[in-house]
């Protein structure tokens, strides 16, 4: 069933006690980028955790082919790499800006000699990684089991829930920056196929679209098509 997301209020590290937080941020080095640019590869060795401090983050990975799918996009204030810091591995995407950002680095040695003198931050890390376990475990159950138009509208109700500007004095009015080909990539579907259903949807006034952008007019529709989706599938 789905499940219904929230705006995140805080990242994990905002979760820590004030000295504890305090001795995490004093330890990072902070590293600003432009458009486009990498900030990490599949395959780096992880240098640590970053915590997104000014803009966003696209994490893609590519295929033997060179095709290239969109997981998600993060944007301050959140963290990346966490995940794989915990799990000791390599990374297994590419976090690339949208626009100039900036972000805070903990290298993994700070982080080691800091986690040894605060278990809080060991239980803090637990949880997040559980969280993207999950999610990723729904977005692999969502591709199987819902059609077309309701996995575009789970996406877009999702990003507008938590990362969407919401339109003041219209309740059910979010705007948001996403590229149709990043949400094709996302879905695993065409940019054809994308921009069908969300034409369909622009005729009938349940969003607009604008360059790199889109108002979702009606957020409360495009629940309802996931949740009648996921009745028929079920």
């Amino acid at each position: 069933m789905y499940e219904i997301p929230h705006r995140p209020e805080r990242n994990w590290i905002d979760k820590l006690p004030e000295h504890v937080k305090n001795a995490l941020r004093d330890e990072m080095c902070y590293i600003d980028l432009v458009d486009g640019q990498t900030l990490y590869s599949m395959g780096d060795k992880p240098r640590g955790i970053y915590e997104i401090v000014e803009g966003r983050f696209k994490l893609s990975a590519l295929s033997e082919s060179g095709k290239e799918t969109t997981l998600s996009i993060y944007e301050a204030p959140t963290t990346i790499s966490d995940t794989v810091i915990s799990a000791g591995d390599l990374h297994m995407h590419n976090a690339i800006a949208l626009g100039s950002a900036r972000v805070g680095l903990l290298k993994t040695e700070g982080l080691d000699q800091l986690r040894g003198q605060y278990p809080e931050i060991n239980s803090e890390l637990l949880k997040v990684t559980s969280r993207r376990l999950l999610w990723f475990m729904k977005y692999l159950e969502n591709s199987a089991v819902l059609k077309l138009e309701a996995r575009v509208a789970s996406r877009l109700h999702s990003f507008a829930i938590v990362t969407g500007e919401k339109i003041a004095g219209q309740e059910d009015a979010y705007l948001l920056e996403i590229k149709q080909d990043d949400l094709a990539n996302m879905i695993g579907v065409t940019r054809q196929s994308v921009n069908k259903v969300l034409k369909d949807w622009e005729a009938i006034g349940l969003l607009e679209i604008t360059y790199r952008k889109m108002r979702i007019n009606n957020i409360s529709a495009l629940l309802d098509i996931v949740v009648g989706s996921e009745a028929d599938s079920g």
